[in-house]
């Protein structure tokens, strides 16, 4: 679901939560969130609704900013009202995808 290589009873459980409950993984792929000396991990999670994943504008594990701690800060942006979360998507969607405009990623 977010990068785990195997799906334990809990992960399970936890999937048949969302689905039940419509709350869907904002930051579901990639960078970790927690360096430790045993390795890698992506154990801090962000939880949406559909409606506020719809207004998302981006979700960002910040990897360069000192945090004294071994987890990283997660940053998620979300636009103030639907009306410009679509103007905004339409906008996107509507130009090359040539990296100069900033894409939902999740």
């Amino acid at each position: 679901m977010w990068g785990s290589r195997r799906t334990n009873n809990r992960g399970k459980l936890l999937i048949e939560w969302t689905a039940e409950w419509d709350v869907h993984l904002v930051n579901s792929e990639g960078t970790s969130t927690c360096i430790r000396w045993r390795g890698e991990f992506v154990v801090n999670l962000i939880w949406a609704t559909t409606e506020i994943l719809n207004r998302t504008e981006r979700c960002d594990v910040l990897e360069d900013t000192e945090t004294l701690s071994d987890h990283r800060y997660l940053v998620t942006d979300f636009y103030h009202s639907k009306l410009h979360a679509d103007r905004r998507r339409t906008h996107n969607n509507s130009q090359k995808e040539d990296g100069t405009h900033p894409q939902l990623r999740r």
